[in-house]
């Protein structure tokens, strides 16, 4: 939960007390009431009583019907505080009841919610880090000092292509749990992705809006200085990315799956999640042996050599898992089985795709391991 709805929360809890001392003081209140109206009525009673004892007989002892009725208007005071007592205590003990089932209820859905937004944030990491890492390779080759400005891309350089990717993986630096460390590197990256984004929205607009019919591509080498500049440094941010914060992602994904197999075994959401993993893995090692995250177009013939037996090995897990997770890993066959023979494929951008494939090995990102129980409905909270 953010800490708006912690605060919300406490509001919430803090008015339910105050309604619940209001509650008790009226209770009170109205008990002290009855009180002093019994004693009143028993008051005039007893003492006509004894003004008639007196008159009979001054040296008399008063009689037994006058001791009585004193007896039963004490009795009938004391009988009317014991039960709104015990009326009381009954209610307060039903709203304390609320209150706990309540205050339960609300703990295991906020650690539901928690491990929820904890593990959507770490899965998206690495996919994001490819798909800038892609883009920032592509329009390294496509600037204008390299090419025909006509034909320059400039699809990555706004960040379209990443979709601000980094904003579900931005949601560690404010989370407890994430380390020092992880924060730095993490925070370092996604300051570079921002600067990167306002400085490529003027060549973007250049482009797509067609300015550069006004000059003939004249302001085009200027514009794209800044982006250029920021780009060179997105290498040596991208490494300590790899070194700091994708493998200390990995374990800690690797730590919910172990705690997921303990309490439900290897079930299909197991399967998901550890596949992914290694499916992470994979795209990493291909990613790095090809120079993508260098900046160079990719050596594909490099990327299968460190790739044959990982995807062999990735493939043998495969075979383990149920029916329903090959069913969408046969997706990728056509990646996996020439990488699996020392090959590549010839088709266009295989590791763009190798990379991409965990978007249905995740089915929708539903597959969430270690994911603590539903606590159902919300239980209604005392309106006293």
């Amino acid at each position: 939960m953010t800490f708006r709805d912690d605060h919300d929360a406490a509001l919430a809890r803090a008015d339910a007390l105050e309604d619940e001392v209001e509650r008790t003081k009226r209770e009170r209140d109205a008990l002290a009431a009855k009180v002093a109206e019994l004693e009143r009525n028993a008051k005039p009673a007893a003492e006509k009583k004894k003004q008639r004892a007196a008159s009979e007989s001054s040296s008399e002892e008063p009689s037994s019907d006058t001791k009585g009725e004193k007896r039963a208007a004490i009795g009938a005071v004391v009988g009317t505080l014991v039960l709104f007592g015990i009326m009381a205590g009954f209610g307060m003990r039903e709203s304390c009841t609320h209150k706990r089932e309540h205050d339960a209820w609300q703990q295991q859905s906020d650690a539901r919610t928690a491990h929820e937004k904890r593990w959507r944030a770490l899965v998206s990491v690495e996919p994001c880090v490819r798909r800038i890492a892609w883009g920032s390779m592509s329009v390294r080759g496509s600037t204008p000092e390299k090419l025909d400005p006509r034909t320059a891309g400039v699809y990555y350089t706004a960040g379209q292509a990443t979709a601000n990717c980094y904003g579900r993986g931005s949601e560690l630096l404010s989370d407890p749990k994430t380390s020092a460390t992880i924060k730095a590197a993490l925070g370092a990256w996604i300051d570079l992705q921002r600067k990167l984004e306002l400085a490529a929205k003027p060549v973007d607009a250049y482009y797509s809006n067609g300015d550069w019919k006004e000059d003939n591509f004249a302001a085009a080498p200027a514009l794209w200085k800044p982006v250029l500049v920021l780009i060179a440094q997105q290498a040596p941010t991208l490494e300590m990315l790899r070194r700091d914060v994708l493998p200390a992602l990995r374990e800690e994904m690797r730590a919910i799956i172990k705690q997921h197999e303990a309490t439900s075994g290897r079930d299909e959401v197991y399967w998901r999640a550890a596949l992914t993993v290694a499916l992470y893995e994979l795209a990493d090692r291909g990613y790095a042996a090809s120079g993508i995250y260098a900046g160079t177009p990719p050596d594909l013939a490099a990327a299968a050599k460190a790739l044959q037996q990982p995807v062999v090995q990735f493939l043998a897990l495969v075979k383990q898992a149920p029916i329903e997770v090959r069913r969408d890993l046969r997706k990728l066959d056509w990646i996996l089985e020439p990488f699996a023979a020392g090959e590549y494929s010839r088709a266009e951008t295989p590791l763009w795709h190798l990379s991409n494939g965990e978007a249905d090995l995740l089915n929708g990102r539903s597959a969430i391991p270690g994911l603590p129980p539903d606590p159902g409905k919300e239980p209604e909270q005392s309106s006293d």
